[in-house]
């Protein structure tokens, strides 16, 4: 079975709601990543 998408989802465990510089580097990486293997990437934040 192949996926057609992605679904990023993330916890802040800090507590804080404004993503980390490093929450927001991966989260784009991800992103790229749906895009290179064309996939529907869909980020709940």
């Amino acid at each position: 079975m192949k996926a057609s998408a992605m679904i990023l989802a993330h916890n802040h465990s800090s507590g804080c709601l404004k993503p980390s510089h490093q929450g927001r580097d991966l989260t784009e990486k991800m992103i790229k990543s749906g895009e290179l293997s064309q996939k529907t990437t869909y980020n709940f934040k």
